[in-house]
């Protein structure tokens, strides 16, 4: 088993959310696997992160008994813990939340915790999280970390409020007693994209299960998707795609109707949503017309990430990264205020330097 074939049937499995009719072709496929086999798949499953999610379709579609026992009992463990932790992290965010309303602050949770509020999954235990996202008003973040603090949380990595102007959120805080970091936004997405979604956000809504909860609309969760996956982190670059993002889009899409369009960005948007239309075989896009080189080279792009050696897909990678880092971002800084203010905050920090080829360690580490 390759990248590409774990990647489509973990996409087969994962659609049958929606469709579960197609269960029925499944467990020839699924018994004619050996151990090897297996191996493959749990190790491509994880570094997508999404084997809470595949367990739990597998179980509801009477396939469970198609896999090794052992690897059955592997994969409850991980949804049964996985499930613990997101009803704890729902709790430390309904407490986080009414603590941030008394005191004037009205928090908007993001990705896998609005989400979670929403119930966009059909069990909480389905999906992965490392850390709560909330955004408020630009003006309240640093009252917002305050207050955390008060409680008990604390961060790693110290704060410069000369980088608040380029920064996505105030560094994270975590709590000895809470099993989730949270990261408090000033922004839904980086200055790059700021015309896309503004700071906070007009088309706000109250959770239907939890009405004392406020998250983004079904469009705009839609757009964040996208712009997070894809754009904030180069993959319409490197090509990459994320599974568990690509999950997120299909309920999304399921749920929310049609997407916005996105002029400046729309190519890349509709290439992504192809590939979740090639890989979970469904409609979330109408069919183009005449395809632009564009979105035609960015299919390209996403088919290689999944066919070429790893070695490629990283040197890929890294390229990308370091024109994008050192030289686009200087490029940019020429003519953008507030590049400029993401350079030189951070150059002149003390420390930045170490934690910056510290971090680059662990990216080359990471396998």
């Amino acid at each position: 088993m390759n990248r590409k074939q774990a990647f489509s049937l973990n996409a087969r499995i994962l659609s049958l959310s929606l469709y579960p009719e197609r269960a029925a072709a499944m467990p020839e496929l699924l018994s004619s696997l050996d151990e090897e086999q297996w191996k493959l798949w749990v190790y491509y499953s994880g570094k997508h992160l999404i084997l809470p999610a595949l367990y739990y379709n597998l179980h509801q579609n009477g396939l469970i008994s198609c896999l090794p026992a052992s690897l059955n009992h592997y994969l409850h463990q991980v949804f049964s813990l996985n499930t613990e932790r997101n009803e704890k992290i729902l709790k430390q965010s309904l407490d986080l939340n009414r603590m941030l309303q008394q005191n004037g602050i009205q928090p908007v949770f993001l990705k896998g915790t609005g989400h979670l509020f929403d119930h966009l999954y059909a069990h909480p235990g389905m999906r992965m999280m490392s850390d709560i996202d909330v955004v408020v008003p630009p003006h309240q973040v640093l009252s917002a970390a305050r207050l955390l603090m008060n409680q008990g949380y604390f961060s790693h990595k110290p704060y410069n409020p000369k980088a608040f102007e380029s920064s996505l959120h105030y560094p994270m805080l975590v709590h000895e007693d809470h099993v989730a970091g949270i990261e408090v936004h000033a922004r839904v997405l980086n200055y790059l994209y700021d015309g896309l979604l503004p700071h906070y956000p007009k088309g706000l809504v109250s959770s239907r299960f939890h009405p004392d909860v406020t998250i983004l609309s079904m469009a705009d969760r839609m757009v964040h998707n996208f712009v997070h996956t894809q754009l904030m982190h180069s993959h319409h670059y490197t090509g990459m795609l994320s599974l568990k993002d690509m999950y997120d889009y299909f309920l999304l899409h399921h749920k929310g109707g049609e997407p916005p369009r996105l002029p400046k960005h729309q190519s890349a948007f509709l290439a992504y949503q192809t590939s979740i239309a090639r890989y979970f075989d469904c409609r979330v896009i109408q069919p183009q017309k005449k395809a632009s080189f564009t979105y035609t080279m960015l299919l390209a792009r996403h088919r290689a990430s999944l066919t070429f050696p790893v070695i490629l897909v990283r040197f890929h990678y890294f390229m990308v990264m370091i024109l994008q880092k050192y030289f686009m971002l200087p490029l940019r800084s020429l003519w953008n205020p507030t590049a400029r203010n993401f350079i030189w905050s951070r150059i002149t920090h003390p420390g930045w330097f170490q934690s910056h080829i510290k971090a680059w360690k662990r990216l080359l580490k990471k396998k």
